[in-house]
C-alpha cells in the first residue's frame, strides 16, 4: 500500500520510518529508529532522490510504482549508501 505525501504539484515524499535497523549507513548507531527522506519528482522526466533501507523496501517500491503510472523512471540520485539500500 502506497503512502506518498504530496509536497508540491510535482514533488512527493516517498520515504519511511525504520524502527528495526540498529545502524545508519552501517556505521552510526541508532537506538530509536530513523526516518528516510526520499522524494519522487514527476515532471518532463521522473526522478527519485535517495532511497531507503531494505527493511522498508516494499512500501518504498509501491510508492514509486504508484507514482510512475506505468512510465519509466529516468533518474535515481543517491546521496547515501550503506546497510542495504533497496535500489
Amino acid at each position: 500500500m502506497h503512502n506518498e505525501q504530496k509536497v508540491t504539484d510535482h514533488i512527493y515524499w516517498i520515504g519511511g520510518n525504520d524502527f528495526v535497523s540498529t545502524r545508519f549507513e552501517n556505521l552510526i548507531p541508532i537506538s530509536r529508529g530513523i526516518s528516510y527522506n526520499s522524494y519522487f519528482i514527476d515532471d518532463e522526466k521522473t526522478a527519485v532522490l535517495d532511497t531507503v533501507d531494505s527493511v522498508i523496501r516494499d512500501v518504498f517500491m509501491d510508492n514509486v510504482s504508484h507514482l510512475l503510472h506505468g512510465r519509466q523512471l529516468d533518474y535515481i540520485v543517491i546521496n547515501h549508501t550503506g546497510n542495504g539500500g533497496c535500489l
